[in-house]
């Protein structure tokens, strides 16, 4: 086994090019490390495990304005229900879709007023919601987590201008309107925290669009994985043939597919092997596999939104395996110190190369905080790996053209081309 480390960490990085004054630190914990200050504007590139969310906790509850003390107003926004509502829980957010759309005043049915509070986690989505009659509401803090994320899905998101099941209803969207809305919340706060492991050029682009000045860049350079092997394995067949010996020895794993259609063959070999349902006899399955078809059940969503909670219950009661997809989102933390000993011995990763960028990868795997063992199986259709560099290499050669994490001189010109279809639809309308 080769130690893919440096495969899965040392390529496709995101150069990023501040624009703005620099602090690098190495700190383990953010939160014995950053004092939010109301006014400036922080950009937070930091990895994985080292307290990102936990610092937000050290902005006040309250504020002094004008010689009043009040609460203080802080918003998050995300690109996912499940990858906030965490977040909210943790920094005692109501979640919006928790809040009911309408309310009635005297007999008058009216939107929820989503802009009268004080804390409040949201997608970029629904984010039309929090506007007061069309005017963007200021808050002390706008909090964009996982930006490099938010901002990417927000400029190329076609959800927005599509009405599917179970969405029918849902308000359509262009992506201009995405983008106009998060960029007014952006102007109308008082301060902007984007947050990501992988922040690049992307998010401070995106957000300088909108704010100009007394900007911070904490470059945190503390690795917390910086303990952690990732093994990097040779064949399917080997990869499967050491998730069932874990297995047989008892051991628990957690394994991410980047498709469907290979959780499920993993999903039933080892069913046909430890957990036939002819043998169940209405006792819990052994194993779980989560993916598009399922991911809106009950069971599965509540994994998805309270796993540190559901996944030791579910060990309690036998589960020996978890299979996810790309369904099953980034953004999620799996284990904690408390639930140690419901942790999942290994963590196994399968991926065809071709789909994924090294960040991808990282954020899938090292969702589950506490293995003991990771291991990434990557197709030899490319060759025999011998070195992990050559077969990157030799990964990339096949490519047309070559891999680039940073997008954002693409973004900027689809949303330059956006605004002149905006300019000549709205020309167009007026001649009509």
């Amino acid at each position: 086994m080769l130690d893919a480390k440096e495969f899965v960490y040392g390529k496709f990085k995101n150069d990023f090019e501040p624009q703005f004054r620099v602090r690098e630190i190495e700190e383990e914990n953010l939160k014995e490390y950053i004092d939010y200050k109301v006014g400036t504007n922080y950009l937070i590139k930091s990895g994985q495990m080292t307290w990102k969310t936990q610092s937000l906790k050290n902005i006040p509850k309250t504020i002094i304005e004008n010689g009043v003390e009040r609460p203080t107003k802080i918003w998050v926004i995300g690109h996912r229900v499940n990858l906030i509502r965490q977040m909210c829980e943790e920094l005692e957010l109501k979640i919006y879709c928790d809040l009911p759309e309408f309310i009635f005043v005297g007999e008058v049915k009216q939107p929820y007023p989503f802009w009268k509070e004080d804390r409040l986690g949201i997608t970029f989505d629904s984010f039309w919601r929090a506007f007061d009659d069309g005017k963007a509401t200021e808050v002390d803090w706008l909090v964009i987590d996982e930006s490099e994320q938010v901002f990417i899905e927000l400029l190329t998101t076609k959800r927005t201008v599509e009405r599917t099941y179970p969405f029918e209803n849902k308000k359509l969207q262009a992506t201009s309107q995405l983008r106009s809305n998060i960029g007014r919340a952006i102007q109308a706060s008082k301060s902007v925290i984007a947050l990501d492991a992988d922040l690049g050029n992307l998010s401070q682009w995106f957000i300088t669009d909108w704010k100009s000045d007394n900007f911070l860049i904490l470059h945190n350079k503390y690795q917390s994985l910086k303990g952690r092997t990732m093994n990097l394995l040779p064949t399917f067949d080997y990869t499967l043939g050491k998730i069932i010996k874990e297995i047989s020895e008892g051991k628990r794993v957690y394994i991410n597919c980047d498709t469907k259609t290979k959780a499920q063959l993993i999903h039933r070999e080892l069913e046909a092997l430890f957990d036939p349902s002819s043998q169940r006899k209405g006792k819990r399955a052994k194993g779980i596999v989560i993916n598009g078809n399922n991911s809106s059940s009950p069971e599965n969503k509540d994994i998805a939104r309270f796993p540190n909670e559901k996944i030791p219950e579910l060990v309690i009661n036998g589960l020996r395996w978890l299979i996810t997809t790309p369904t099953f989102e980034t953004g999620l933390s799996i284990g904690t110190n408390e639930t140690w000993h419901c942790r999942f011995h290994s963590a196994y990763a399968l991926w065809d190369w071709n789909n994924y960028t090294a960040n991808t990868l990282r954020q899938a795997i090292c969702r589950v905080r506490n293995a003991d063992n990771y291991y990434v199986y990557i197709p030899s259709k490319f060759g025999k790996p011998t070195d992990i560099s050559k077969l990157l290499d030799s990964v990339e050669e096949m490519k047309k053209n070559p891999r680039n994490l940073d997008r954002t001189e693409e973004l900027k010109r689809y949303v330059e081309q956006q605004k002149q279809t905006h300019k000549q639809t709205k020309f167009c309308i007026f001649n009509y």
